[in-house]
């Protein structure tokens, strides 16, 4: 179950009635978006390139610079989302300078 305004997750534990769902701090979990890392990084494409490649470092044995126990491209998305990681230079000029050289090169 979600809840939108809180942007949690709750999993559902079972209680020790028989059979019965509840809910306990514990099993609430915080969810990260792709609307929350474009705060960050505005360009989906660029975003998704960034993403992998710090999930690839992360699964190469770079430290997480965020505290979770998920899997690589859940905390990549995490560190992004925070704010911790980005793109050195400005996204909108690297791509300007990548199409250009794509018609220099007659491929556009």
């Amino acid at each position: 179950m979600l809840d939108r305004e809180a942007n949690v997750a709750r999993m559902p534990s079972l209680s020790a009635e028989a059979g019965w769902f509840t809910r306990t701090p514990e099993d609430t979990v915080a969810r990260v978006t792709v609307e929350d890392c474009l705060e960050q990084c505005t360009n989906r494409f660029a975003l998704v390139v960034l993403a992998a490649e710090r999930a690839r470092q992360l699964s190469r044995g770079a430290l997480p610079l965020v505290e979770c126990k998920n899997k690589p491209a859940v905390t990549a998305l995490r560190e992004i989302a925070k704010g911790d990681v980005r793109f050195r230079e400005d996204v909108r000029d690297t791509v300007a300078e990548f199409i250009e050289e794509r018609r220099e090169a007659g491929f556009m």
